[in-house]
């Protein structure tokens, strides 16, 4: 009986440890494209283009502790001056749901809900959602002061490469998914500038265990006045 007792035990314990190994082997294999895990950060250099001409910026993101909106565990996302952005992963991937800026305290529902990387990470998997346009802006004539287009552009979003080699300041990255992203819009933009078609084009390139390591947007307009705008943003360190 004392010898079946020990042999019990040790079976025991010879299944603890591989159930323990192979947790842990899962876990190191499993490759996310937008790491959410908490004290994680990433410093990016920011180069934005206007009718003004060219301004370089930083931007620091960092993970903070997760909260809880609606009955439900959300990660959270900080910038370095306080904007909170709030992240469920779910069956369609990972989401923007919610935000909150720096000195409120209400937290504000992302409407649309923002797909920033979908479940299924094949070449040719797409999806459509809004963006605004940032970069569309002149302080020069014929205005007195900084004038922006302001306008929601739907996107058609597509993966067009899960294996590209990306070089940045951080670093060189391989097997980065390739997303590109392009919209274009009709509209008024007030009495000066009147009727234009405003384009958006976005490609983004997301590392393996890093999250987004180069981002290169595009905006134009058939306005003479704001036609041009881009930003560029790199990773520099994580």
């Amino acid at each position: 009986m004392v010898g079946q007792n020990l042999l019990l035990r040790v079976v025991t314990r010879l299944v603890a440890v591989t159930i323990i190994t192979v947790l842990v082997s899962c876990a190191e294999t499993q490759t996310t494209y937008f790491p959410l895990e908490l004290g994680r950060q990433w410093h990016y250099k920011v180069d934005k283009s206007t009718m003004d001409g060219m301004v370089t910026q930083k931007y620091l993101l960092e993970t903070i502790p997760s909260i809880e909106i609606d009955g439900v565990l959300v990660s959270t996302k900080q910038t370095f001056n306080g904007h909170q952005f709030f992240y469920r992963v779910d069956e369609r991937g990972v989401s923007r749901i919610a935000y909150r800026l720096n000195g409120t305290r209400e937290i504000q529902t992302q409407t649309p809900i923002l797909i920033v990387l979908p479940q299924d990470l094949r070449i040719g998997t797409s999806w459509q959602q809004p963006t605004n346009t940032s970069a569309l802006e002149s302080s020069g004539p014929p205005w007195e002061s900084l004038f922006r287009i302001d306008e929601s552009v739907e996107m058609k979003y597509v993966i067009e490469s899960i294996d590209d080699v990306i070089t940045v300041p951080a670093g060189k990255f391989t097997q980065c998914i390739r997303v590109f992203g392009a919209g274009a819009k009709t509209t008024s933009i007030g009495s000066y500038i009147g009727q234009t078609t405003i384009g958006i084009e976005v490609t983004e390139w997301y590392a393996p265990n890093v999250g987004l390591v180069l981002s290169r947007r595009t905006e134009r307009s058939d306005a003479t006045p704001l036609n041009a705008g881009s930003i560029v943003m790199e990773l520099e360190s994580y």
